[in-house]
This record gives structure tokens, sequence and C-alpha cells, in this order.
């Protein structure tokens, strides 16, 4: 076998619905017949759900998926044959990115790319971790917040009907007070017409 190979890199999207076995089986199928095509895959790396650039059977994202390997010219034509085949997939498209390169050198250079591909997900993860992280803090902080709000309302609520409470006896015995006197002093004014009123029976005695 020549240790000679031409190096090409595969991109393809499906469906974005696709669960993590069928893209993993997709993948499975794609490595399988660059190894029966006595070709080595360097690097192989599922770049998950991204914005389409334009519609594509009505999907706004797509799942990308990438390979870059090194394999004899004609495995790009079965590779393209099977891709076709997949109910699921938008689009694909290969590039052939060098020729007559050197397998055992190619492959030690992938080596490295690999470790820092692996490098920048895990950063990128522990970034998202971090967001989240702090985005859950803040969340919980305001949950707090609003809690320790609607709590002292609660209880200033309370207070005042508490304190609205003592208050109505006060009231209603001041209340209670005011209205006395004005009982009391009703039969004085009645009793008054009635003494004016006593002369007036007096008049025919004195003139007979």
């Amino acid at each position: 076998m020549s240790n000679i190979r031409t190096e090409y890199e595969t991109i393809y999207i499906l469906e974005p619905e696709l669960s993590k076995e069928d893209v993993s089986g997709v993948a499975d199928k794609v490595s399988s017949i660059i190894e029966k095509c006595e070709g080595d895959v360097l690097i192989h790396h599922d770049w998950g759900n991204r914005r389409l650039a334009y519609p594509i059977k009505r999907n706004q994202r797509g799942h990308y998926v990438y390979f870059n390997y090194l394999a004899p010219t004609g495995v790009v034509s079965e590779l393209e044959r099977n891709l076709r085949i997949q109910d699921k997939l938008l689009r694909f498209l290969t590039v052939r990115v060098a020729e007559d390169v050197d397998v055992e050198t190619r492959m030690a250079e992938a080596i490295e790319q690999r470790k820092r591909i692996e490098e920048e997900e895990a950063a990128r993860a522990a970034e998202e971790a971090a967001r989240a992280a702090e985005k859950a803090a803040r969340l919980e902080a305001e949950e707090a917040a609003r809690t320790a709000q609607e709590e002292a309302a609660r209880r200033d609520a309370e207070a005042a009907a508490a304190a609205a409470a003592l208050a109505a006896p006060a009231e209603e015995a001041a209340a209670a007070e005011e209205a006395a006197p004005a009982e009391e002093a009703a039969p004085a004014e009645e009793a008054a017409p009635a003494e004016e009123a006593a002369p007036a029976d007096e008049t025919p005695a004195d003139s007979q």
C-alpha cells in the first residue's frame, strides 16, 4: 500500500432534530467508508446545530459534521454516493485540500490538531458552565430578593390590619360619647313650648 494519499475535507449537514444516536450512526458510516477505501480519518468534529445561511427544506438550522481524511481518489465518489441516500441529509460538500500527502507525517500533525481541538472544546465548555452558573446565581438572588419583598409587604399588611383592629374600639367609644349629649338635650327643648302655653289658659278666668 502506498504511503502517499490525497487529503480531503467533507462537511455534511443533517436535519437539526436528529437524535445523538442517529447523528453518530451517520458519522460511523462515513468513517467505515473511508477506512474501506484504504483511507485514514484525521479529524472528525461534530459542530452541532448551527443557523443555516438560507432555509433548506424549511429548516432554519442544521446539524453540521466535519471530516478531514486521507484517501485514494476514488473515495469521494463512494462517500458522496452513500451520503445522497441519507434521508435526513440537507447538504454536503467535499473539498480536496492537498495531493501527494505523506500519511505518517500528516497523521502526526493530526494528533496535535485533535489535542488543540479538545483543549478548545474543554475551554468552551468550562466558559459555558461558568456562564450558566453565573446566570443561575443571579436568578437565585433575584428570586430571594423578590421573596424578601413579598414577605416584607405581607408583614406590613398584617401590621396595618392589626393597628386598624386596635383603633376600631377607640373610635366607636369616641363616637358614642359625642352622641350622648345630643340625646339628653332633646327633652329640654321639647318642654319649652309647654311652659309658654300656660298663660293662654288663664285668660278666660280673669274676664269672668
